[in-house]
Order: structure tokens, then sequence, then C-alpha cells
């Protein structure tokens, strides 16, 4: 039974590892770009009419939707975005609904696209 245990977490745990760094090799541009005093992340995948992928839920940064983003890239340029307030965000500022639409426009005209 603590073979069989210890066989599951080890699985388990290089599952989760694996897909951190699978999700990492794909990504094409990491970036960062400062909006109204926070720093704002994101990342893209492939080429193509773009599709903004917005993660969901409070305290939850876009490392989750990695894969779907690389999946999503064989037909698509996918972006994937931290909103303010998530993990790997600096901010100093009020974070509320009002900026995440404005963010996610800057994010869509960082990379020049024209509509999302």
């Amino acid at each position: 039974m603590k073979r069989t245990t210890l066989r599951i977490r080890i699985l388990m745990t290089w599952v989760i590892l694996a897909s951190f760094f699978v999700g990492s090799i794909h990504s094409q541009q990491s970036t960062a770009i400062s909006i109204d005093g926070a720093q704002i992340y994101y990342k893209t995948f492939g080429k193509g009419q773009p599709l903004l992928i917005i993660n969901g839920g409070p305290g939850m940064n876009s490392d989750g939707f990695e894969g779907l983003a690389v999946s999503l890239s064989e037909h698509f340029m996918t972006i994937i975005y931290d909103q303010r307030g998530q993990v790997n965000l600096h901010c100093r500022c009020w974070i509320n609904y009002d900026h995440h639409g404005p963010d996610a426009q800057r994010c869509r005209k960082y990379q020049e696209a024209p509509r999302i």
C-alpha cells in the first residue's frame, strides 16, 4: 500500500513538473509592459489571428493556461497574461474590474493585433 501511494505521488509530481516545462519550451515571447504603474506580464504562442485567453479568479496567474495556449497556437497566436494583483505583478495600485478590459486591450495593441 505504501509503495503504491509513493509511486502515485512520484508520477503526479513528474506530470505537474513536466507540464510547466513543456509550456515554457513552447513560449514564443514573454513580455512585461508597464500600464499605469503596474507591470503586466504576458506570453504569446504561435502565429495567426490573435486569441486572448483570460484566466479566471483572484489569485490565479496565467501559468495554468499555458497548455491550452500551446494547443491552440497551432491555429492562432494565443496570448495569456497575468491580471493585476496576480502572483507575478508588483502593483501598489487599486485592483478592480475597471482595469482588466483596458489591460487586455493594451496587451493586444502591444502585439499590434488588429482585434481579438
